[in-house]
Order: C-alpha cells, then structure tokens, then sequence
C-alpha cells in the first residue's frame, strides 16, 4: 500500500507574528513613566522631609540630636537615591514587559 502525503509550499509571511503598536501600549507606558516619576518624587520626600527634620526635632533635646540628625539627612539621602534607582530599574523592566505583552495579546 503506497500513501500519498501532499504538501504545499508556505508562505514566508504565514508564520511571522504582525506587531502591532496599540494605543493601550502607548497610555501604559505613559503611566508608567508617570508612575516612577511620581515614585522617585516621593521617595525623596518621604525619607528627607520626614525622617530628617520631624526627628532631630524630637531629638533636639538629647545630647546626640546633631549626630542623629547629621545621620538621618545622610541615610535619607541614601535611601532616596537607592530607592529610585531601585523603582526605575524595577519599574524599567515591568514596563518593557507589560509592553511585550500587550502587544503578544492585542496583535
């Protein structure tokens, strides 16, 4: 018994993904860029304004108050920078992936 497979010839295109840039990209990536810089903005002020200066009020009265405060403006400072970095790497890499899969889902 003999079988016959036929085949055809494929197309180059039939089996590449089209890749669409959809308006629901575009808004996401927009908010979250608006999101991380909202985050950095707040990271500054929440360990600067709040750590350094409510703090060495409290502590003004004890005899480390200028060493505490001299380092709660210096770890703020850290942390507000590590933070950022931190977010927008984060965020950086959501972002691209978010983006990745909206255009896998809306494509």
């Amino acid at each position: 018994m003999i079988h016959i497979i036929e085949t055809r010839p494929t197309d180059d295109n039939e089996n590449r993904k089209n890749v669409y840039i959809t308006p629901n990209s575009i808004y996401l990536s927009i908010y979250l860029i608006y999101l991380s810089i909202y985050l950095f903005y707040l990271s500054i002020y929440l360990s600067i304004y709040l750590s350094s200066i409510y703090l060495s009020i409290y502590l003004y009265l004890s005899l480390l108050s200028i060493y505490l405060s001299i380092y709660l403006i210096y770890l703020s400072i850290y942390l507000s920078i590590y933070l950022s970095i931190y977010l927008s790497i984060y965020l950086s890499i959501y972002l691209i992936y978010l983006s990745i899969f909206s255009i896998d889902f809306f494509g």
